[in-house]
């Protein structure tokens, strides 16, 4: 009897535990999905479901079910998910720069102005502006008639110089257009205190064309090269009004001269360093002739940007070689003015001129050359327009706060590796690394504030009466103010321009050097990613790339720069053992795609290790979350199926060009073939870094 009701008591348990079980297992299934309401969320369901095509069996041809539909006849055939979201970012910039901008930040308008002028620019015009901008030293001496050339006050005649002296030209072209043609001056990072700025006087920039000849003067094809860049000059010269047999030969022969001296003492003194600091006035005396006047051309340079320079002005100085040569030059070159006047309106001309002969004709191809251009100038003002109006700022929080949660269970999780599975000291290392990993989303926090961005384009005068190429030079000469006024300010590191991460490109990569992960705008849209997005979506496309981006910084590149972005290999010797034999088993299971679309191993191993990190860092979310939301389009998908099709999705092309890597990807995985339930190959080995 007592034997029958034990059994019977044990019976009951384990019918109660049975039922525990099932009720468990029942609202872990169903409790923790629901519906979604946000119309950002239903978008990407319906997106998801337009492009699948559930005729494909997803065992054999995962690929053609979650890419299937994905066909445009009417786009080329490289057509892709990726393309038409850069398409779609460069029509809305296209668009807004068309538009009214009168309550947008002032360097915003001068974009949109810079953008509009482009569109409407004539290449007739060329000639008209270039003898414009070159009025102020004393007009190009190959272009002007006789009647034109301005002479001093000394007395006219044939060897009569122009009223602009030579200095004039070297002055304007460093103040006005950042040019260091003939005399360099630059303003430096101190050596000695990094925390300042320093004039410093160098080598002017160097002239590819002539460079290269000089390197190679004993070649048979100089003399030629020679010859066909006399006659370029002589075209110039003719298109800019001078009739050909009007053309100085002379001057055209003396220019020339001058060029390969140029070059010449370029070439000597390059690899002579002569470091030293010295004053202004030290610099004046040590040149006692007064060849070059130092005084004024540097005076004169930053008075243009309002930055008085006195005598006791350190400057960092260098190849002095270059500048006794240039002495030299300067005294052995009859009408001195003359020739150097004529050389520096010959690199204005080869710089500028040329922009308006380069416009496409055609209207849609000239729409992308002036957004380029545009962007070339005013980056950062297209980035605050475009943010401002396509960009939701939760999306960095929510972007940010997914590849936290992916470094998070990377640390957390030191098994997820096979390099620190065993390896304590390796587990400390990854962690200072990938917490030393920082972000930009989309922008800079400095884009946002309205004031910082009118700062930044502050120099650059309003031109609304300006033509396209008045408008690039005046761009030109706010960022030439903007270096020179930089003498006088505490050390800042330099914003790029153009901008990273770009507006116009969908920038997403993880920057080495700077230990860093970049990600564009325009990147961080639907399909890819969307701050109204379920997690099986956000975490299978975005996740998955940025978790491929992260490898980048732990991987055989990422062990040469630290936690502090010095160049040091930090890994422990264990951790590249391990690290080697895992490289040898991606070599192995992943051989089809590796060299296929130019993907090298690296990239092959990264782009696994990233769904799989992805993947796992999501199912881990999953498992402590209480409620997770998905479209009602969907619904007959598992979180896991939803976030394996988010990831494929992101590689959709009309020409299929990355099916065979979805594919391979998929068929190696097991939490892919349990998620839709395929058959499994016996011998199917795992690989981890």
């Amino acid at each position: 009897m007592g034997r029958k009701v034990a059994f019977a008591a044990l019976g009951v348990f384990v019918a109660i535990l049975l039922v525990v079980l099932l009720v468990a297992k029942s609202g872990s299934e169903n409790k923790k999905i629901s519906l979604c309401r946000s119309e950002g969320c239903k978008v990407t369901g319906e997106s998801m479901v337009r492009f699948l095509s559930r005729d494909n069996n997803p065992c054999t041809n995962f690929y053609e079910y979650a890419c299937g539909k994905y066909i445009f006849l009417d786009k080329p055939r490289n057509h892709s998910v990726l393309g038409e979201l850069q398409g779609n970012v460069v029509k809305q910039i296209k668009s807004l720069l068309s538009s009214s901008l009168v309550r947008s930040p002032v360097p915003v308008q001068l974009a949109s102005a810079f953008y509009k002028n482009c569109l409407e620019a004539a290449p007739y015009y060329a000639v008209k502006w270039i003898e414009e901008e070159l009025q102020d030293i004393g007009q190009w001496p190959l272009a002007a008639s006789e009647d034109e050339e301005i002479t001093d006050e000394s007395g006219g005649g044939e060897d009569a110089e122009p009223a602009a002296t030579w200095v004039d030209s070297v002055v304007k072209a460093r103040s006005d257009w950042k040019k260091n043609w003939i005399i360099g001056v630059y303003v430096v990072v101190n050596p000695k205190n990094k925390s300042k700025y320093i004039l410093k006087i160098d080598l002017p920039e160097p002239d590819p064309f002539w460079d290269n000849l000089v390197a190679n003067e004993n070649s048979t094809q100089m003399e030629e090269k020679i010859a066909e860049y006399k006659e370029t000059i002589k075209t110039t010269a003719n298109k800019m009004g001078r009739k050909r047999d009007a053309v100085d030969t002379e001057l055209v022969d003396s220019l020339v001269e001058f060029e390969k001296k140029l070059a010449s003492a370029r070439k000597q003194a390059k690899e002579k360093k002569q470091e030293k600091f010295i004053t202004l006035k030290e610099l004046v005396e040590s040149n006692s002739e007064q060849v070059i006047p130092w005084k004024t051309i540097v005076v004169d340079i930053f008075n243009a940007s309002g930055v008085a320079i006195p005598e006791s002005e350190q400057i960092f100085y260098d190849h002095n070689e270059y500048y006794q040569q240039l002495e030299d030059i300067l005294k052995n070159t009859n009408s001195s003015t003359k020739i150097v006047n004529t050389y520096i309106g010959w690199k204005f001309i080869q710089t500028f001129g040329g922009e308006l002969n380069s416009l496409p004709l055609d209207e849609k191809v000239r729409t992308d050359h002036c957004l380029n251009k545009t962007f070339q100038y005013y980056s950062h003002a297209l980035k605050r327009m475009y943010i401002e109006k396509y960009f939701e700022s939760a999306s960095r929080i929510r972007a940010d706060s997914l590849i936290k949660s992916i470094k998070k269970y990377i640390v957390d999780n030191p098994n997820t590796l096979s390099m620190t599975t065993k390896d304590r000291e390796m587990r400390t290392r990854l962690k200072k690394k990938l917490e030393s990993v920082t972000t930009v989303i989309a922008y800079e926090d400095w884009i946002s504030k309205r004031e910082m961005v009118e700062a930044f384009y502050s120099d650059i005068t309003d031109y609304a009466d300006r033509k396209f190429l008045g408008n690039i030079v005046d761009a030109i000469t706010g960022q030439s103010y903007k270096e020179l006024r930089k003498l006088r300010q505490k050390f800042q590191p330099p914003i790029s321009n153009p901008d990273i991460p770009s507006v116009l490109n969908l920038d997403a990569y993880y920057e080495q050097d700077r230990n860093r992960l970049v990600y564009a705008p325009g990147f961080l849209q639907p399909p890819i990613f969307s701050v109204d997005a379920p997690l099986p979506i956000n975490y299978g496309a975005f996740g998955s790339w940025a978790a491929c981006d992260l490898v980048f910084a732990f991987n055989k590149n990422g062990s040469e720069i630290d936690d502090r972005s010095a160049k040091r290999k930090w890994w422990t010797s264990k951790a590249g053992s391990s690290y080697s034999e895992s490289v040898r088993c991606f070599d192995e299971v992943y051989d089809p795609i590796i060299g296929y679309n130019n993907r090298s191993l690296e990239e092959v191993i990264a782009t696994a290790e990233g769904l799989r990190l992805s993947f796992e860092s999501f199912s881990d979310l999953v498992a402590k979350s209480r409620d997770v939301r998905i479209p009602k389009h969907v619904k007959n998908l598992s979180l896991e199926q939803i976030f394996f099709v988010a990831f494929a999705q992101v590689y959709c092309s009309n020409d299929k060009r990355e099916q065979k890597v979805v594919n391979t990807l998929m068929e190696k995985y097991t939490p892919f073939l349990d998620a839709f339930k395929c058959k499994k190959s016996i011998k199917l080995r795992k690989c981890r870094l």
